[in-house]
């Protein structure tokens, strides 16, 4: 049998080191052997396999990651001739865990189901699994490497993903998700190995974790399975905190128009001025979740870090294998066909002073491009893409800001969830209102915890598209806007897409203005100095935010430390601002 693994790695150089330290070697020359007391066969594939959060680890050269302290579920697959067999699963690092209770390095289980903490330090540990009978040398490993750095994880599913229209039968509401798939968070104390108990019939299939700090999963039900109705049996059980469909959200853009003027935005917000007193810096990083974003592009090459993909099939370019943080075609990571993405980085952070094309507000910040999107800007997002990629970000300690030029009208208590566990960690969200012409709130940016962000055309008027409403918090510049697009080219193009980042970037500028800032300061700071946005729509008063986005403005008041930005006069925790003191 070949030995089976999992490899996460912090660099190529500490995989390697990681893996001489316990006596292995090199995993991707499918020759690694674990140095312990018991010898090994090779493991056959048509024997069993193993899982990882449900995702099944089936060659050598896997690439994952497991943060220090999180909890995993782990599952051997096996062949009937082995099914019966009673394993002993001992771990080198971490600890097993029965009914919530750390058990220690050491047990016995005859079901195939595990659930494994991860040391609290980083470094690499040995799962293996010995068959408890004599007749049988099977045994089952993976070698884990344990990182802060989440760069590298496992593979998501390659499955195609069909789009039906769910009506969900608590709110009536109808909008399209993905076909025969629900999302599933177990209760913070429920054991991991439950996710694969919650129905009797088990008519479905656990597909992968999609949240590396909380119990999420994306289920597969069978054809026949009625999803509505599998719905309300999940709910019901007490393991289970929230099940939703996975919904689809799209990008928020308007066809282009090549009559507009070259960046007519940044004289009315004051970016020159803005510019005087900061760009930005490369360590504070913008992570953008989009179409994915053309790395080479001569206005980005040199302000964008290699990125992650959260879908499957690869991004319509060919030769790309998604998830797994390597360039396969040599192209750019990660690739797209659409220049939505590209577009919005450049909005945030394209390069100045080179001679060449536009510039963006922020233009020395650094953008992550996340692809939530498959081989086009037209075909939805996944809500556990999104899920992913929010969470992904979260966990990266140089992005400050998280720009999402998405939107929908179903409001996700999972992804809420997400987006409340990157607000604790320090994260500014910001998000678009969508273009609908509609005070319907769209999401992610009807969320709690996220900048709404509508778009006034070049004259100060609400953009026709636009949507508005009480719950949107600042607008922006969202017509005719000039950036990078796709194949180092540039385009006009409109939407509330495109005024998202021009916000982003100006609170990337407050970030590398005052590294001290914290995420709610940042929020307040940039909502309370704008420039006046109903003078011009004196019919949608309380409904475009605070104003237009200004930076120079907000730059100015905190470091001039206005007492309006800096001050909490009631001392309740919150700076000044609109409904807070």
């Amino acid at each position: 049998m070949k030995l089976l693994r999992i490899t996460f790695i912090l660099s190529f150089a500490l995989l390697l080191s990681s893996l001489t330290a316990c006596g292995g070697s090199d995993p991707v020359n499918n020759n690694l052997v674990p140095d312990m007391d018991s010898g090994y066969s090779n493991l056959d594939l048509n024997t069993g396999n193993v899982g990882l959060d449900g995702t099944i680890i089936e060659t050598g050269t896997t690439l994952a990651s497991v943060i220090p302290g999180s909890a995993h579920l782990i599952t051997l697959a096996l062949a009937p001739e082995v099914s019966d067999v009673s394993f002993r699963a001992i771990c080198t690092g971490g600890s097993w865990v029965i009914d919530g209770n750390n058990v220690g390095m050491e047990i016995i289980s005859s079901n195939g189901l595990y659930e494994w903490v991860a040391p609290r330090t980083e470094g690499s540990v040995q799962l293996v699994f010995e068959p408890i009978y004599a007749g049988i040398d099977e045994t089952f490993g993976m070698v884990v490497i344990v990182s802060y750095n989440p760069y590298e994880f496992s593979v998501l599913p390659d499955e195609p993903v069909h789009e039906i229209m769910f009506t969900d039968a608590r709110t009536g509401y109808t909008a399209p998700a993905v076909a025969g798939e629900l999302l599933v968070k177990l209760i913070d104390d429920a054991p991991l190995t439950g996710i694969l108990n919650l129905r009797t019939g088990q008519d479905y299939r656990v597909l992968e974790r999609i949240s590396r700090n909380e119990p999420i999963f994306r289920m597969k039900m069978d054809p026949d399975v009625d999803l509505a109705a599998a719905m309300r049996e999940i709910a019901d059980d007490p393991m289970v905190e929230i099940v939703e469909p996975n919904y689809f959200a799209y990008t928020a853009i308007l066809p282009n128009d090549p009559d507009y003027d070259l960046k007519h935005e940044f004289p009315k917000i004051d970016a020159e001025l803005a510019w005087g007193i900061e760009t930005g810096t490369p360590d504070v990083w913008v992570a953008v979740i989009d179409t994915g974003v053309d790395r080479d592009h001569p206005e980005l090459d040199a302000n964008v870090v290699p990125g992650m993909d959260f879908i499957s099939g690869g991004d319509g370019l060919g030769g790309e294998t998604p998830g797994d943080g390597v360039d396969n075609n040599s192209d750019g990571v990660p690739d797209q066909n659409v220049g939505h993405g590209t577009h919005v980085a450049g909005i945030i952070a394209a390069e100045a002073n080179n001679g060449i094309g536009a510039l963006g507000i922020a233009y020395d910040v650094t953008i992550l491009p996340l692809r939530i999107f498959p081989t086009n800007g037209d075909t939805g997002a996944t809500f556990s893409a999104i899920i992913d990629a929010v969470d992904y970000a979260t966990n990266i300690s140089e992005v400050k800001v998280i720009s999402m030029s998405i939107g929908t009208t179903y409001e996700s208590s999972l992804l809420q969830n997400a987006i409340d566990g990157a607000w604790l960690r320090g994260k500014v969200l910001i998000a678009a209102a969508a273009n609908s012409n509609t005070n319907m709130p769209y999401y992610p940016a009807a969320h709690n915890h996220v900048v709404a962000v509508a778009a006034i055309n070049k004259s100060g008027d609400k953009a026709s598209f636009s949507n508005y409403g009480g719950w949107v918090d600042i607008s922006a510049y969202g017509t005719g806007i000039y950036a990078t697009y796709f194949d180092d080219s540039y385009a006009f193009l409109s939407g509330t897409s495109m005024a998202t980042p021009l916000v982003s970037g100006c609170a990337a500028l407050l970030f590398s203005a005052n590294t001290n800032l914290t995420n709610e300061q940042c929020v307040q700071i940039l909502t309370m100095y704008t420039n006046d946005v109903y003078e011009n729509n004196p019919g949608y008063i309380g409904e475009l935010g605070s104003g237009i986005v200004n930076p120079y403005l907000a730059l100015s008041g905190m470091l001039n430390n206005d007492p309006i930005a800096v001050d909490d006069a009631d001392s309740d925790g919150h700076l000044t601002d609109y409904g807070l003191e």
